[in-house]
Protein backbone atom coordinates (compact mmCIF):
# COMPACT_ATOMS: atom_id res chain seq x y z
CA UNK A 1 0.00 0.00 0.00
CA UNK A 2 1.58 3.70 -1.30
CA UNK A 3 -1.25 5.15 0.09
CA UNK A 4 -4.96 5.06 1.30
CA UNK A 5 -7.81 6.58 2.76
CA UNK A 6 -10.43 5.16 5.00
CA UNK A 7 -13.96 6.25 5.82
CA UNK A 8 -16.39 4.72 7.73
CA UNK A 9 -19.88 5.01 9.83
CA UNK A 10 -21.33 4.61 12.80
CA UNK A 11 -24.80 3.83 12.95
CA UNK A 12 -26.46 0.30 12.41
CA UNK A 13 -30.32 -1.11 13.59
CA UNK A 14 -28.84 -4.99 14.02
CA UNK A 15 -26.55 -5.92 15.57
CA UNK A 16 -24.86 -4.21 18.71
CA UNK A 17 -21.97 -4.03 16.26
CA UNK A 18 -20.02 -5.50 13.77
CA UNK A 19 -17.28 -4.55 11.15
CA UNK A 20 -17.18 -2.78 7.55
CA UNK A 21 -16.17 -3.69 4.95
CA UNK A 22 -14.18 -1.27 3.03
CA UNK A 23 -11.55 -0.82 0.63
CA UNK A 24 -8.91 1.03 0.69
CA UNK A 25 -8.79 4.10 -2.06
CA UNK A 26 -5.92 4.89 -3.99
CA UNK A 27 -4.71 8.64 -3.17
CA UNK A 28 -5.09 10.89 -6.42
CA UNK A 29 -3.13 13.97 -6.49
CA UNK A 30 -3.76 15.64 -2.90
CA UNK A 31 -0.58 16.18 -1.94
CA UNK A 32 -0.83 18.76 -5.44
CA UNK A 33 -2.83 21.25 -3.05
CA UNK A 34 -2.36 24.98 -3.28
CA UNK A 35 0.37 26.13 -1.82
CA UNK A 36 -1.13 29.28 -0.11
CA UNK A 37 -3.87 27.99 1.83
CA UNK A 38 -5.70 29.74 5.32
CA UNK A 39 -4.75 26.21 7.41
CA UNK A 40 -2.42 26.91 9.57
CA UNK A 41 -2.67 30.04 9.50
CA UNK A 42 -0.16 32.66 7.86
CA UNK A 43 2.37 30.82 5.23
CA UNK A 44 1.92 28.04 2.87
CA UNK A 45 2.39 24.61 3.41
CA UNK A 46 5.81 24.52 1.89
CA UNK A 47 6.98 27.21 4.82
CA UNK A 48 5.78 24.91 7.28
CA UNK A 49 7.76 23.15 10.20
CA UNK A 50 6.87 19.67 9.38
CA UNK A 51 8.02 20.25 5.34
CA UNK A 52 11.08 21.88 6.29
CA UNK A 53 11.87 19.07 8.66
CA UNK A 54 10.58 16.52 5.67
CA UNK A 55 13.14 18.13 3.14
CA UNK A 56 15.73 17.74 5.21
CA UNK A 57 15.40 13.99 6.18
CA UNK A 58 14.11 13.28 2.58
CA UNK A 59 17.70 11.70 2.29
CA UNK A 60 18.67 10.09 5.28
CA UNK A 61 16.60 6.86 5.21
CA UNK A 62 13.09 8.27 5.04
CA UNK A 63 12.84 5.97 1.75
CA UNK A 64 14.29 3.11 4.22
CA UNK A 65 11.61 3.58 6.54
CA UNK A 66 8.91 3.46 3.86
CA UNK A 67 10.07 0.12 2.93
CA UNK A 68 10.05 -1.32 6.11
CA UNK A 69 6.67 -0.30 6.85
CA UNK A 70 5.39 -1.16 3.47
CA UNK A 71 6.44 -4.78 4.40
CA UNK A 72 4.72 -4.74 7.99
CA UNK A 73 1.50 -6.36 7.60
CA UNK A 74 -1.67 -4.90 9.06
CA UNK A 75 -4.75 -6.14 9.02
CA UNK A 76 -7.34 -3.07 9.85
CA UNK A 77 -10.27 -3.72 11.49
CA UNK A 78 -13.16 -0.66 11.33
CA UNK A 79 -15.89 -1.13 13.79
CA UNK A 80 -19.46 -0.41 13.60
CA UNK A 81 -21.69 0.07 16.79
CA UNK A 82 -25.06 0.91 18.09
CA UNK A 83 -25.18 3.93 19.39
CA UNK A 84 -27.83 4.49 21.96
CA UNK A 85 -28.95 6.96 25.19
CA UNK A 86 -26.97 4.84 27.96
CA UNK A 87 -23.48 6.53 27.77
CA UNK A 88 -21.95 3.19 30.16
CA UNK A 89 -23.90 1.21 27.69
CA UNK A 90 -22.29 2.49 25.09
CA UNK A 91 -18.60 2.01 26.52
CA UNK A 92 -19.30 -1.64 27.26
CA UNK A 93 -20.59 -2.11 23.37
CA UNK A 94 -17.72 -0.46 21.95
CA UNK A 95 -15.35 -1.96 24.29
CA UNK A 96 -16.21 -5.48 23.01
CA UNK A 97 -16.17 -4.37 19.36
CA UNK A 98 -12.25 -3.63 20.17
CA UNK A 99 -12.18 -6.82 21.77
CA UNK A 100 -13.61 -8.88 19.22
CA UNK A 101 -11.50 -7.11 16.58
CA UNK A 102 -8.03 -7.78 18.21
CA UNK A 103 -9.62 -11.69 18.62
CA UNK A 104 -9.78 -11.74 14.91
CA UNK A 105 -6.25 -10.94 14.50
CA UNK A 106 -6.89 -6.86 14.04
CA UNK A 107 -3.31 -5.07 14.75
CA UNK A 108 -4.92 -1.75 14.13
CA UNK A 109 -8.81 -0.79 14.73
CA UNK A 110 -11.36 2.00 14.94
CA UNK A 111 -14.84 3.10 16.25
CA UNK A 112 -16.81 5.06 14.73
CA UNK A 113 -17.61 8.80 15.21
CA UNK A 114 -19.66 9.65 18.72
CA UNK A 115 -19.93 6.49 19.68
CA UNK A 116 -20.47 6.91 23.58
CA UNK A 117 -23.10 9.38 22.87
CA UNK A 118 -26.66 10.53 20.12
CA UNK A 119 -25.20 12.05 17.45
CA UNK A 120 -27.23 15.26 18.40
CA UNK A 121 -26.11 18.78 19.59
CA UNK A 122 -28.43 18.91 22.63
CA UNK A 123 -26.35 15.51 23.99
CA UNK A 124 -22.92 16.41 22.85
CA UNK A 125 -22.62 18.69 26.21
CA UNK A 126 -24.17 16.55 28.65
CA UNK A 127 -22.16 13.33 27.63
CA UNK A 128 -19.01 15.56 26.94
CA UNK A 129 -16.10 14.31 29.03
CA UNK A 130 -12.22 15.73 30.18
CA UNK A 131 -9.80 14.35 27.31
CA UNK A 132 -6.17 14.35 28.56
CA UNK A 133 -3.44 15.57 25.94
CA UNK A 134 -0.96 13.22 24.83
CA UNK A 135 1.39 11.77 27.65
CA UNK A 136 -1.42 12.79 30.79
CA UNK A 137 -2.96 10.34 32.93
CA UNK A 138 -6.83 9.55 32.40
CA UNK A 139 -8.95 10.16 35.40
CA UNK A 140 -10.81 7.10 34.86
CA UNK A 141 -13.96 9.02 37.24
CA UNK A 142 -13.87 11.74 35.12
CA UNK A 143 -13.21 10.42 31.75
CA UNK A 144 -14.83 7.01 31.63
CA UNK A 145 -14.93 6.48 27.50
CA UNK A 146 -10.85 7.59 27.32
CA UNK A 147 -10.30 5.35 30.08
CA UNK A 148 -11.92 2.35 28.37
CA UNK A 149 -10.42 3.10 25.04
CA UNK A 150 -6.60 3.32 26.93
CA UNK A 151 -7.66 0.03 29.10
CA UNK A 152 -8.90 -2.15 25.71
CA UNK A 153 -5.58 -1.01 23.84
CA UNK A 154 -3.52 -1.81 26.25
CA UNK A 155 -5.53 -5.22 27.33
CA UNK A 156 -5.54 -5.82 23.61
CA UNK A 157 -2.02 -4.91 22.48
CA UNK A 158 -3.68 -3.02 19.21
CA UNK A 159 -3.03 0.69 17.57
CA UNK A 160 -6.65 2.50 18.39
CA UNK A 161 -8.04 5.17 16.76
CA UNK A 162 -10.71 5.91 19.37
CA UNK A 163 -13.43 7.17 16.82
CA UNK A 164 -15.03 10.26 18.55
CA UNK A 165 -15.94 11.72 21.72
CA UNK A 166 -17.32 14.99 22.64
CA UNK A 167 -14.79 16.61 24.58
CA UNK A 168 -14.93 19.22 27.17
CA UNK A 169 -12.82 21.64 28.49
CA UNK A 170 -12.89 25.40 29.80
CA UNK A 171 -12.82 26.50 26.08
CA UNK A 172 -15.94 24.65 25.03
CA UNK A 173 -16.83 21.35 23.72
CA UNK A 174 -15.36 20.04 20.80
CA UNK A 175 -15.71 16.38 18.37
CA UNK A 176 -12.22 14.74 19.84
CA UNK A 177 -10.56 11.28 18.54
CA UNK A 178 -8.34 9.76 20.53
CA UNK A 179 -5.27 7.41 19.34
CA UNK A 180 -4.11 5.28 21.61
CA UNK A 181 -1.03 2.92 21.38
CA UNK A 182 -0.78 -0.87 22.23
CA UNK A 183 1.02 0.14 26.04
CA UNK A 184 -2.06 2.39 26.31
CA UNK A 185 -0.74 5.66 26.35
CA UNK A 186 -2.21 8.40 24.73
CA UNK A 187 -0.29 9.02 21.45
CA UNK A 188 -3.03 12.51 20.16
CA UNK A 189 -5.96 13.56 19.86
CA UNK A 190 -7.99 15.43 17.00
CA UNK A 191 -10.73 17.61 17.19
CA UNK A 192 -12.50 17.97 14.36
CA UNK A 193 -12.07 21.29 12.48
CA UNK A 194 -14.50 21.10 9.73
CA UNK A 195 -18.02 21.10 12.20
CA UNK A 196 -21.01 20.15 9.94
CA UNK A 197 -23.79 22.71 9.57
CA UNK A 198 -26.47 22.07 7.35
CA UNK A 199 -29.88 24.34 6.13
CA UNK A 200 -31.96 22.49 3.52
CA UNK A 201 -35.58 24.74 3.50
CA UNK A 202 -38.27 22.60 4.07
CA UNK A 203 -36.30 19.56 4.60
CA UNK A 204 -33.20 19.73 7.68
CA UNK A 205 -31.42 21.62 9.34
CA UNK A 206 -28.37 20.76 11.99
CA UNK A 207 -25.48 22.75 12.78
CA UNK A 208 -22.43 21.08 15.04
CA UNK A 209 -21.34 24.93 15.58
CA UNK A 210 -24.39 25.30 17.75
CA UNK A 211 -22.44 23.44 20.62
CA UNK A 212 -19.27 22.21 19.21
CA UNK A 213 -16.06 24.41 18.83
CA UNK A 214 -13.89 23.29 16.07
CA UNK A 215 -10.01 22.21 16.07
CA UNK A 216 -7.42 24.16 14.47
CA UNK A 217 -4.64 21.21 14.04
CA UNK A 218 -3.82 18.68 11.74
CA UNK A 219 -3.12 15.07 13.08
CA UNK A 220 -0.46 12.47 12.30
CA UNK A 221 0.75 10.23 14.09
CA UNK A 222 3.96 6.96 13.96
CA UNK A 223 3.13 3.34 13.34
CA UNK A 224 4.87 -0.14 12.61
CA UNK A 225 2.86 0.47 9.21
CA UNK A 226 3.73 4.11 8.42
CA UNK A 227 2.58 7.28 9.85
CA UNK A 228 -1.47 7.68 9.82
CA UNK A 229 -3.01 10.61 9.40
CA UNK A 230 -6.75 10.89 11.88
CA UNK A 231 -9.95 13.25 10.85
CA UNK A 232 -13.30 13.14 11.82
CA UNK A 233 -15.91 12.76 9.37
CA UNK A 234 -16.72 15.68 7.47
CA UNK A 235 -13.23 16.70 7.59
CA UNK A 236 -12.98 14.22 4.55
CA UNK A 237 -14.77 17.12 2.68
CA UNK A 238 -11.51 19.78 3.06
CA UNK A 239 -8.48 18.53 0.93
CA UNK A 240 -6.36 21.02 2.89
CA UNK A 241 -6.24 18.98 5.57
CA UNK A 242 -6.03 15.90 4.10
CA UNK A 243 -2.50 17.71 1.72
CA UNK A 244 -1.55 18.88 5.12
CA UNK A 245 -1.32 15.14 6.81
CA UNK A 246 0.58 13.86 3.36
CA UNK A 247 2.61 16.95 3.35
CA UNK A 248 3.59 15.75 7.29
CA UNK A 249 4.04 11.78 5.57
CA UNK A 250 0.66 10.51 6.18
CA UNK A 251 0.19 7.13 4.17
CA UNK A 252 -3.32 6.19 5.66
CA UNK A 253 -5.69 8.59 6.47
CA UNK A 254 -8.36 7.45 8.67
CA UNK A 255 -12.00 9.89 8.66
CA UNK A 256 -14.04 7.75 11.32
CA UNK A 257 -17.30 9.44 10.46
CA UNK A 258 -21.33 9.54 11.80
CA UNK A 259 -23.29 9.35 8.56
CA UNK A 260 -25.43 5.85 8.11
CA UNK A 261 -23.59 4.45 5.33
Amino acid sequence: MRFGIMFFGAFLTRPTHSFLRTELLLGRNLSRISQHINFPRGGSIADSPVSKRQKATAADGAGEQECAAAATPLKLALCQIRVGADKEANIATARKAVEDAAEAGASLVSLPECWNSPYDTLCFPKYAEPVPEPGQAVDAGASPSVAMLVDVARQCGVYLIGGSVPEKDDNGVYNTCVVVGPDGQLLAKHRKVHLFDINVPGKISFKESDTLTGGDKPTVIDTPWGKVGVGICYDIRFPELSGLMRQAGGRLLGFPGGFNL
